[in-house]
C-alpha cells in the first residue's frame, strides 16, 4: 500500500481547514454601516461567483436601468390611458389614479434551496398570468421579488413593535406552517412574492380580479396575502402625481435586495411589510438601536455588528436565484411578469 507523503498530509489537512473556514464565514454577518458593495462583493467571494458581482439588482448600476425600463412601460401605460379616447378628464390626478392599483401578491415561504426556489418561482409566474388572464379588463406589470427572511430576528423584536412588524411576523408565521415539520425550525427563509402595478377602467374590474386571485389555493391561507391598494393621493403635505408614484414603485419593486430606505437597497432584513419613510440610515439606526438586545449588545473593537444584515450565505444565495431569475429571459427580465385579459368584458346598453 502506497504511503501518503508528508506534504500531501499537510496540504489535504490545510483544504479542509479552508473549507471549514469559509462555511463559518458564510454564517457570519456585517457590521453597522457596511457598504452594499462591500457586503455583495465580500459574499459572491466567498461562493466564487465573481461574476454576478455587477450583473444582478443588486448592483446599484444594474438596479438604475431596470428601474428606468420598468419606469418607462408604466409611463407609457399612462400616457395611453389619456390619450386613447381623447378624455380630458384623464389629465386629472384623481381621475388617473382611479385606474391604478398596487398589486402584494404573497406566494410562499421557501427553504433557502436555489434550484427548488426557481420551480416555484416558474410555477408562480404561470398562475399569476393565469389569473389575470382569466379576469376582466385587466392589464398587470410587475416583478417576482425574493426577500431573505429571517423569523427569528423577527422575533427578537419585542419593543415598540408596529403595526405592520407585528402582521408580518404573524403572517410568515403561518406561511411557514406549510412547510414540513422538519422545516419549520430553520432561521432562514426567502418569501416568493409579487409587486406591479394592475390597470383596469372599472371598480367591479378589480374586484373581479381580486376574487379570481383568491380562488388560487396557496393565496388565500392569510388575508393579508392579497392587497391590491390604491395608488398614494399625497407625499408629505402635496398631491402626488401618478407618473411619479409609478416612478417610485418601479425603483421599489427593482430592487432585489431586501430592506429600503431613502431610494436605496440595503441588504439587510425588512421588519415590516410597509416601506418605513426614514429619510436617511441615520435615521433607520436610532430607531432600531435600543429596541434590539442583540444590536446594543454586539460590541466589537473594530465597530458594531448590525444584528439586522443578512449574512453571507444568505447574499449569496439571493444573488444567485435573483441572477438565475433575470437570466431565464435573453433581455434579462425574466423576473418581470406581463400579462392581460383575455375574458371578453361585459358591455351594457343605455
Amino acid at each position: 500500500m502506497m504511503k501518503i507523503s508528508f506534504k500531501t498530509q499537510v496540504k489535504k489537512s490545510l483544504g479542509k481547514t479552508r473549507e471549514i473556514l469559509i462555511e463559518e464565514y458564510k454564517k457570519s454577518s456585517f457590521q453597522l454601516g457596511s457598504h452594499n458593495k462591500v457586503k455583495l462583493n465580500k459574499s459572491l467571494a466567498a461562493i466564487r461567483l465573481y461574476d454576478l458581482q455587477e450583473t444582478t439588482l443588486l448592483t446599484p448600476e444594474i438596479h438604475a436601468i431596470h428601474s428606468l425600463n420598468l419606469a418607462d412601460k408604466y409611463i407609457a401605460k399612462l400616457d395611453s390611458l389619456v390619450n386613447a379616447e381623447k378624455k380630458p378628464y384623464l389629465k386629472n390626478y384623481k381621475s388617473q389614479k382611479s385606474k391604478f392599483r398596487f398589486l402584494t401578491l404573497l406566494n410562499t415561504m421557501e427553504l433557502m434551496d436555489v434550484n427548488k426556489t426557481l420551480n416555484v418561482i416558474d410555477k408562480f409566474k404561470s398562475d399569476l398570468t393565469s389569473a389575470v388572464e382569466e379576469s376582466r379588463g385587466i392589464w398587470c406589470l410587475g416583478a417576482i421579488e425574493i426577500e431573505v427572511v429571517n423569523i427569528n430576528v423577527m422575533r427578537s423584536i419585542k419593543d415598540s413593535k408596529t403595526d405592520s412588524e407585528t402582521r408580518k411576523l404573524d403572517v410568515c408565521e403561518s406561511m411557514i406552517k406549510n412547510l414540513k415539520k422538519r422545516d419549520q425550525y430553520l432561521s432562514s427563509f426567502f418569501l416568493v412574492h409579487f409587486h406591479g402595478i394592475v390597470v383596469s377602467n372599472t371598480e367591479s374590474n378589480f374586484h373581479n380580479f381580486r376574487d379570481v386571485l383568491k380562488k388560487n389555493r396557496l393565496w388565500k391561507k392569510e388575508p393579508r396575502q392579497i392587497q391590491l391598494k390604491p395608488l398614494s393621493e399625497h407625499f408629505g403635505n402635496k398631491p402626488k402625481p401618478v407618473d411619479k408614484s409609478l416612478k417610485d414603485i418601479a425603483r421599489y419593486i427593482t430592487k432585489g435586495g431586501n430592506d429600503w430606505i431613502a431610494n436605496k437597497a440595503y441588504l439587510r432584513y425588512k421588519l415590516a411589510f410597509d416601506n418605513e419613510h426614514f429619510e436617511t440610515q441615520d435615521e433607520w439606526v436610532q430607531r432600531n438601536w435600543r429596541r434590539n438586545e442583540v444590536l446594543k449588545q454586539e460590541r466589537h473593537e473594530e465597530g458594531i455588528k448590525d444584528a439586522f444584515s443578512m449574512t453571507v450565505q444568505e447574499i449569496g444565495l439571493l444573488a444567485r436565484v435573483i441572477d438565475r431569475m433575470m437570466g431565464s429571459k435573453r433581455d434579462r427580465n425574466g423576473y418581470l411578469v406581463s400579462a392581460k385579459s383575455k375574458r371578453k368584458l361585459i358591455t351594457t346598453e343605455d
